[in-house]
Order: structure tokens, then sequence, then C-alpha cells
């Protein structure tokens, strides 16, 4: 795969994550940076803005939906059991 190719399918791929982490009746890519860090956005810490905090998000929201998904498992699981089913 040429550079190109690969610097294009990471900045599709980021901003994918940019749509899908957008506020709920956000326009999208609203709000979310689409390059970099905002200029005068201090330190490189752990923070909400630019694309680190983003990737942050994206994990929070992935450990987020397989929280949900184990307790509706779960609840499946109980369901079943009360009908009799399993």
């Amino acid at each position: 795969m040429s550079e190109q190719k690969r610097r294009n399918a990471i900045r599709d791929g980021y901003l994918q994550l940019t749509t899908l982490l957008a506020p709920a009746g956000a326009p999208p890519g609203s709000g979310m940076p689409t390059r970099g860090r905002p200029k005068g956005s201090g330190g490189r810490g752990r923070g909400t803005k630019g694309k680190s905090g983003i990737l942050f998000r994206a994990r929070e929201y992935i450990r987020w939906l397989e929280e949900g998904r184990a307790a509706l498992l779960e609840e499946v699981a109980k369901a079943e059991a009360a009908a009799g089913i399993r």
C-alpha cells in the first residue's frame, strides 16, 4: 500500500470515529476536531481533545458496549431459565 493510501485509510477511519462519537443529535463531525490538537490547547496530556482524545473516547465507548452486551446476555439467560427454555 502506498504511503498516500495508508494516510487516507487512517484519515477515513478517524473521520468515522469522530462521526460515531459525536454527541447525540449533533451534525456529523460537529464539536469534534478533525486534525491534531487545537492551537493553544496546552500540553499533550490525556485530554478529550485531539486525535488521542478521540481514541480514548472510542475505547471507553467500546467498553461500555461490551458491558451492556454482557448485561443483556445475562438478562436473556435469566428470562430463558424462568421460561424453562434452557
